[in-house]
């Protein structure tokens, strides 16, 4: 039988450690949405889902800065995702003068493309949070541009979300099951799956408009961004067993 020496197994599994470090958030495979927003992050431990944008909990996420415009009014912010073997994790941290609670909310939303065919079709999944007693909401396309709640239709509520005003920005939070057995309405999503997505946006303070990134959410969706579901990264002591 070879055996690999110890000091040998450590120094390899340090280039491979780095490697992986070098390479985590990178995806070169090209998909049916718009090129240079693919995102693809592993969860080593699940983020709290309380409406705070923590740094060290988001630490792993892969995040993009974005921009979007209501009605003329722009608006930036920082978009995060990320997966562990049970949920995706998504915030979202915008920059608003306002927080509104009422009853016209800032509201933020993602719509996905389940299958990643560039088309947002009936029976495709969409979450949304409300900042008032609405909260969170589990929806699905039923009829383009109807969408309606899971609950509604017979179906289940599968998530969380949670937003916040933190100083001069908004932040909301959502977790929703990569596999939940809604399947009627909710995405069944596997490591390296690949799920397309748009976020949205409203300032309650302006009315019921709002803004989107990376593209509008139309019946096309080749504009909009891909989300890539992460693998648990080996261990160290799953690599010295295998050598």
């Amino acid at each position: 039988m070879f055996v690999v020496p110890n000091r040998l197994c450590t120094t390899f599994l340090l280039v491979v450690v780095l490697l992986i470090s070098i390479s985590g958030n990178q995806v070169s495979t090209v998909f049916g949405h718009a090129a240079g927003r693919t995102f693809q992050a592993w969860a080593s431990t699940p983020p709290v889902i309380d409406g705070s944008i923590d740094t060290t909990e988001w630490a792993s996420a892969a995040s993009s800065s974005f921009s979007l415009s209501i009605d003329g009014t722009p608006y930036t912010g920082t978009f995060y995702v990320m997966n562990d073997a049970t949920n995706l994790y998504i915030a979202i941290k915008i920059a608003d003068d306002d927080f509104n609670t009422g009853t016209v909310p800032d509201a933020a939303a993602i719509y996905f493309d389940n299958n990643n065919n560039g088309v947002f079709e009936s029976g495709e999944d969409t979450i949304a949070y409300y900042a008032n007693v609405t909260g969170f909401v589990d929806r699905f396309l039923e009829t383009y541009p109807t969408i309606k709640r899971d609950t509604d239709a017979g179906g289940t509520k599968d998530g969380s979300g949670a937003c916040a005003r933190h100083g001069s920005d908004n932040h909301f939070e959502f977790s929703h099951p990569l596999n939940s057995a809604d399947n009627a309405h909710d995405f069944s999503l596997y490591s390296m799956n690949t799920v397309g997505f748009t976020i949205a946006y409203r300032d309650g303070g302006l009315g019921t408009n709002v803004g989107y990134w990376p593209a509008m959410t139309t019946q096309d969706a080749t504009g909009w961004g891909d989300i890539v579901v992460a693998s648990a990264p080996p261990t160290l002591s799953a690599w010295c067993s295998a050598a």
